[in-house]
């Protein structure tokens, strides 16, 4: 069974308050819906945990999210992956990278041990790469959607997202489960998203990338059960974020508001 390991790293050395880690969540419920018994999948957010797991059964496959807060810490566990286990698939996706053909590349040559590296919604292309690792063309092929480097050969082939349904259809990180753990620690804040993409282009803004243009809608009856199930499962965290780019822009967010006072 492939181990899969998906990190959200944020330092610890403060007490704070934490957002859950909903971005591998999505990822990890994408993945393990279409191969259910051949990955074995667990997502992280504290490096100590990730440490742990790591020294005990190192992962096949290592997914980190990159942020300007995290990136330095990415690093280090990449590097601690590929010493207690050379053979590791080391990946990386978010916002923190520039998103020209030649950055990506100049960002890969830069970090040997990075192996992938995943631009904009990570679901599909990341499923990509299980799906090719299990198939047993390991590092031969590139798979769509994933940037990376080959005998010091760069190759990239973008996913068109303009192409995706307008309706969202991911299996639910919350409903999954996955996210159960977080909700039960008070510290961590609840994320929601009811929606995907931005329609303007503000340049200091990553939704302003033209290939996030489209605004892309998940089923309005999923974000109730998610709303009703953060209610049940949570601490009675205070504080809900929401994660859309401009939560408002429909009409039927005045419904998911009288949902959220309910």
């Amino acid at each position: 069974m492939l181990k899969v390991y998906l990190a959200d790293l944020v330092y610890d050395t403060v007490r704070t308050n934490y957002a859950v880690p909903l971005n591998i969540a999505y990822i990890a419920a994408y993945v393990k819906e279409r191969y259910t018994h051949d990955v074995d999948i667990k997502i992280f957010k504290f490096p100590q945990m990730l440490e742990e797991s790591i020294k005990d059964a190192p992962p096949d496959i290592m997914g980190l999210s990159n942020y300007s807060w995290n990136e330095r810490l990415n690093h280090v566990f990449i590097k601690m992956a590929k010493r207690l286990n050379p053979n590791v698939l080391t990946v990386m996706g978010g916002p923190n990278i520039r998103t020209d053909y030649d950055g990506i590349g100049l960002y890969l040559s830069t970090h040997k041990l990075l192996d992938y590296y995943i631009l904009f919604e990570g679901e599909v292309s990341f499923g990509n790469l299980v799906r090719k690792v299990l198939g047993g063309s390991g590092l031969l092929k590139h798979p769509p959607g994933c940037a990376g480097l080959h005998e010091g050969q760069y190759r990239y082939e973008p996913l068109d997202l303009k192409e995706i349904p307008v309706e969202i259809n991911l299996p639910s990180p919350y409903l999954t489960g996955f996210l159960d753990p977080y909700l039960s620690d008070p510290n961590m804040i609840p994320l929601f998203e009811t929606n995907r993409g931005c329609p303007f282009g503000c340049v200091y803004c990553t939704w302003g990338i033209a290939a996030l243009s489209k605004v892309r809608r998940r089923s309005l009856n999923v974000v109730y059960e998610e709303l009703d199930y953060v209610a049940q499962k949570s601490s009675k965290q205070v504080n809900w974020i929401f994660c859309d780019a401009n939560f408002g822009m429909f009409e039927r967010d005045v419904e998911i508001a009288k949902k959220i006072r309910q």
